[in-house]
């Protein structure tokens, strides 16, 4: 049930964004197609530019940003076994997925516009 409500998750996400994904600039690896860089928000949580979600707080990790951003926020439960002793632990976990897609001023100081995953 976790993996489908996942997906479900994801793909309600990824319908919602779909229209401005088509408009944004695609980010490959290719060297010619190269994504100048964003500036980061300034502060955020346990000393990186990024806040846990949360009620009053930024919830995009640019700076000087316009655009939409989209939060997959996932808990679960699993369990982790010791291969060397078979002894079971269960594990809970937490994921924090962004999706920002629109326009930045980039770390060169001009506009630029792209689509970018946090995870």
């Amino acid at each position: 049930m976790g993996r489908a409500l996942g997906a479900t998750a994801t793909g309600a996400l990824l319908a919602t964004m779909g229209s401005e994904l088509l408009n944004a600039q695609i980010v490959l690896a290719d060297k010619s197609d190269q994504v100048v860089q964003p500036t980061p928000i300034p502060g955020g949580d346990f000393g990186t530019h990024h806040f846990l979600p949360g009620r009053g707080k930024e919830v995009s990790t640019i700076n000087n940003f316009n655009g939409m951003v989209a939060i997959g926020q996932l808990r679960g439960a699993g369990t982790g076994t010791d291969t060397a002793t078979g002894a079971a632990t269960r594990l809970s976990f937490s994921v924090d997925n962004r999706f920002l897609v629109g326009e930045y001023i980039g770390i060169d100081g001009m506009p630029h516009r792209a689509a970018f995953g946090v995870f």
